[in-house]
């Protein structure tokens, strides 16, 4: 179930610091016309409350507390967390993603159309981390037109190609990108591919979806699962528990509602569990796998 959250301004805290905290999550907005640093975290609140930073602005901002003091880089989202010996603790990592679309999409849709839908998938993907509540979220640090070769037929042929690609291979390291989504357009019934890194591999951090009338952006998300070790929720993966929630058609279980699986989470119509412990969890499996992609680059 979702929590209420209080919104702020940067620039309309006194002197950066946050008030008194009245929700469990408060949301802290930055942007170029809208900056102040640091953001000082006030002591003695409720444990599990949390502040969430989000930095849209051209600039680092510092956050500040109990002496420490955290940088959150231009374009991440980071969320600090009173943990239960009281005192605010950093709860979130930071995946680096490149995003690449084909000039075939946007000669199809658009350059300012293309680079929207890559924009919405990305927030997709950050929502439901955040609404499965995973320890980080996702970054973007590159979005990229790439000239498609004439081969590219299938997201069979592009998906094995999207790793050894010049062109994507410099940008991902220019931007030192822990992963990569590829967009481009497409023909029903596929929607999206990408690799299954139970294991994490910087090679195979690679993803592809493409745009179709009944493909939308929340492909992006579900490829993204896979890359960050998760399995259809029909499937028997090793270890068991990481795959979607078939009942509740969780992300890679059917799509249908902006959570990945895990026991923790409740559907908001009728409360049922969305995963099953040690049977149905993608949040643990990710969150283990987090750290690990985080370091890729």
């Amino acid at each position: 179930m979702a929590s209420p959250i209080s919104v702020y301004r940067a620039l309309n805290l006194p002197l950066g610091v946050v008030p008194p905290l009245r929700t469990p999550r408060t949301r802290i907005e930055l942007s170029p016309g809208n900056f102040y640093s640091p953001i000082t975290l006030r002591e003695n609140q409720s444990r599990g409350a949390r502040v969430i930073i989000n930095n849209n602005a051209a600039q680092a901002a510092t956050v500040n507390f109990s002496g420490l003091a955290f940088s959150v880089l231009p374009g991440e989202i980071v969320s600090f967390m009173v943990g239960e010996n009281g005192l605010w603790q950093k709860e979130t990592l930071t995946v680096d993603l490149l995003m690449v679309y084909s000039d075939v999409a946007r000669n199809s849709l658009g350059q300012a159309a293309i680079e929207a839908r890559n924009i919405e998938a990305l927030g997709l993907i950050n929502d439901a981390l955040e609404n499965s509540g995973a320890n980080f979220r996702v970054r973007l640090v590159g979005l990229k037109e790439l000239v498609q070769p004439a081969d590219w037929t299938s997201l069979n042929i592009i998906l094995p190609q999207l790793r050894t690609n010049p062109d994507i291979m410099a940008w991902r390291d220019a931007a030192r990108a822990d992963a990569v989504h590829y967009m481009t357009l497409g023909t029903p019934p596929e929607c999206g591919l990408a690799y299954f890194n139970t294991v994490p591999s910087a090679f195979n951090m690679v993803a592809s979806v493409v745009i179709t009338n009944t493909c939308g952006t929340s492909a992006t998300r579900h490829e993204f699962g896979h890359n960050m070790g998760i399995h259809h929720g029909d499937e028997q993966p090793t270890p068991i528990w990481a795959r979607g929630d078939a009942i509740t058609r969780t992300i890679v279980a059917g799509n249908a509602i902006p959570f990945y699986s895990t026991p923790h989470r409740f559907t908001p119509d009728l409360g049922i569990p969305m995963g099953a412990v040690d049977s149905v969890d993608a949040v643990r499996m990710m969150n283990i796998n987090s750290p690990i992609v985080a370091a890729f680059r």
